[in-house]
């Protein structure tokens, strides 16, 4: 499982958490380390170092290890909300902060709350950014970099049927659900986005 979505192969099976907060460095870690996976883990620029957050040490160790940092925004507003100066502010400072950070252009963005659509799309694009991960509840059919949908994973849906809270998906869609709950559990709250074929429908995981 790669974070790697830049590169010639964009990965079948992608893991990510939102919002940099301090259980990510401990908790998730260790769990991610047990599954020999690595994730992309999402930072507001604006909230790091500050407490239960996650700062440049912190931050710099992930990618020591494998793992990738994206922007979630510099502030963590709701970004389809802004006006259009707002938005390639708020865009253009995230990317530009971490990438001092990091020592490395990031390339990769999610909203904060997913809230996307094609203002923010086009702002992430001029700003510089790759790839998009929305919160569209779904998974990729086609690969779109620019609108990489994704599946929660989190507590909120332990002991939840997924079809009762998906009802009228289709029985992929709900298979894929139930595998993301099960590779994830232990991990608290993340994402997972795939593109179709990555997981067999009687849910164990292809050769990624």
């Amino acid at each position: 499982m790669s974070p790697r979505l830049c590169s010639s192969g964009e990965p079948r099976l992608l893991l990510s958490f939102d919002d940099a907060t301090a259980d990510h460095a401990c908790a998730a870690r260790r769990v991610l380390d047990r599954l020999g996976a690595r994730a992309l883990f999402y930072a507001p620029s604006r909230k790091l170092e500050r407490p239960g957050r996650l700062g440049a040490v912190e931050l710099r160790g992930l990618e020591s290890e494998g793992h990738r940092v994206g922007a979630h925004g510099a502030s963590h507003c709701r970004l389809d909300l802004l006006s259009d100066c707002q938005l390639a502010a708020e865009t253009a400072e995230s990317r530009d902060a971490l990438s001092c950070l990091l020592g490395r252009p990031v390339d990769d963005f999610a909203p904060p709350g997913g809230f996307a659509g094609a203002r923010v799309e086009a702002a992430v694009r001029r700003a510089g950014f790759r790839t998009l991960r929305t919160l569209s509840w779904d998974y990729n059919r086609i690969w779109r970099p620019l609108h990489i949908e994704a599946l929660p994973a989190c507590r909120l849906l332990e002991g939840v049927a997924a079809e009762t809270l998906f009802r009228g998906r289709s029985e992929e869609f709900l298979r894929l659900m139930y595998f993301g709950k099960n590779l994830l559990r232990g991990l608290g709250g993340a994402y997972f986005s795939l593109r179709s074929g990555a997981v067999r429908l009687e849910g164990r995981s292809e050769t990624l």
